[in-house]
């Protein structure tokens, strides 16, 4: 039995069963492992690999959604989670992967971030922002205004990490 303090997570299949690693060391699999990229974004498997990055093992799909957008979907060898998610091509509709933060927590984030970088006590107004890809990630570009500046934060939109700050 696993503990909660294991690194190692249970996955189940759509049934509810569990699946248990059948690669190398109790690993998943190539096989399993594009289940699990699949639950993530549902589509068409164009490509799988499986690559080595210092040390750990991941397996990489290229799977295309229904509505055309291509994603890369890494999945960690050695407990079958999420590793990433990138943008190979966004359709004009896309697709919103399972895992996207909503937008009030993307807007919070970055008004409260715009409010520590200036140090100012006046608050900083949303205006608007959009979902899109920078650097081959699925971001939200937000834009802020803080008295009469105004700027455009780019925000990893799984993390809701910022990435980039323009000012306007």
């Amino acid at each position: 039995m696993i503990n909660a303090g294991s690194v190692f997570s249970q996955r189940y299949d759509i049934e509810g069963e569990i699946i248990l690693g059948e690669g190398a060391k109790g690993t998943y699999s190539l096989e399993q492992a594009e289940i699990f990229a699949l639950a993530e974004v549902p589509g068409e498997v164009l490509l799988r690999q499986t690559k080595v990055q210092r040390g750990d093992v991941f397996h990489v799909f290229q799977i295309q959604t229904e509505d055309g957008s291509v994603f890369k979907v890494e999945i960690r060898a050695l407990n079958g989670a999420l590793h990433e998610i990138e943008v190979e091509q966004l359709s004009d509709n896309p697709f919103i992967p399972s895992g996207v933060l909503p937008h009030n927590e993307i807007k919070e984030r970055a008004l409260a971030y715009v409010k520590i970088k200036t140090r100012g006590k006046l608050p900083a107004m949303f205006q608007r922002m959009a979902l899109g890809v920078y650097k081959r990630k699925l971001v939200y570009k937000v834009i802020v205004k803080k008295t009469v500046r105004v700027y455009e934060l780019t925000i990893d939109a799984f993390k809701g990490d910022v990435l980039h700050v323009k000012t306007l």
